[in-house]
């Protein structure tokens, strides 16, 4: 589902826009537990939104690596710098945010 979300949001909204921008946000494990994780990758482009559990996932998807780090695109969000860091425990590396 996530590859395939990737694909419809770039054919339908990103490929042909001049300002690409995705909206991105983390959920996070219990704050009380040490070792705090990302849990949940929300990202939404228009009207459409990937809700991706990453903390249950065996691995997260080359494809979805490869869209955060397009240096094309711009992820927005609030507070967002605590998110790429935590993203970063599972191999992504986030090139381009704006702090909302």
């Amino acid at each position: 589902m996530v590859e395939k979300w990737i694909r419809g949001v770039k054919r339908d909204f990103l490929d042909a826009a001049t300002n690409k921008c995705v909206g991105l946000d983390c959920e996070f494990t219990d704050p009380r537990v040490r070792n705090q994780r990302a849990a949940v990758l929300q990202l939404s482009v228009v009207s459409e939104t990937l809700v991706f559990q990453i903390i249950h996932s065996d691995r997260v998807p080359q494809l979805l690596k490869d869209f955060l780090q397009d240096g094309y695109i711009k992820f927005c969000g609030a507070s967002i710098g605590n998110d790429v860091k935590k993203l970063s425990l599972y191999g992504i590396h986030i090139t381009s945010t704006y702090d909302l």
